[in-house]
């Protein structure tokens, strides 16, 4: 993808996020999303290089080893993404204990295989385990999620 690609690309999904907040997606992912611009076209392509590469290499794509290749090419974007990414670990370690669990692994699995749906349904289906208590803090962080998981339990 191409700059201008990318501007265009990055338009669409800024729209697509203020039309529906409700896309099962922490609000600091959606409030990083909406910061970027075209000039952080190079620090998202190095970052994502560097991702392919490690799973390339068989290594685990852990997101802070790969999001560190930013700094050095655009550090306002490296400072942004950094912010938004501790503010939401920050939120998830309010959860109760089985709910973290469930983040960190999901988190955990997207480093070693690029299979989005796949692991969006286990983490949906395990979502539906948890009780209402539970499931509402969920959906604090991810809005959307608990009728999304009461769907699945059905």
């Amino acid at each position: 993808m191409d700059k201008t690609t990318f501007g265009n690309y990055l338009a669409v999904a800024q729209m697509n996020y203020e039309m529906n907040p409700s896309l099962l997606l922490p609000k600091e992912h959606v409030a990083f999303v909406l910061t970027l611009t075209g000039d952080d076209y190079d620090g998202l392509k190095a970052f994502v290089q560097n991702q392919r590469k490690t799973r390339q290499e068989g290594k685990k794509a852990s997101l802070l080893k790969t999001w560190s290749v930013v700094e050095k090419i655009n550090e306002d974007l490296y400072d942004r993404g950094t912010k938004f990414y501790i503010a939401f670990m920050d939120r998830v370690m309010e959860l109760p204990p089985k709910a973290q669990y469930l983040v960190i692994t999901a988190q955990e699995k997207s480093e070693k295989s690029l299979d989005v749906d796949a692991i969006s349904m286990w983490f949906i289906i395990e979502v539906a385990k948890l009780d209402e208590s539970e499931q509402d803090q969920m959906d604090v962080i991810f809005p959307g999620l608990k009728n999304v998981a009461k769907q699945f339990a059905n």
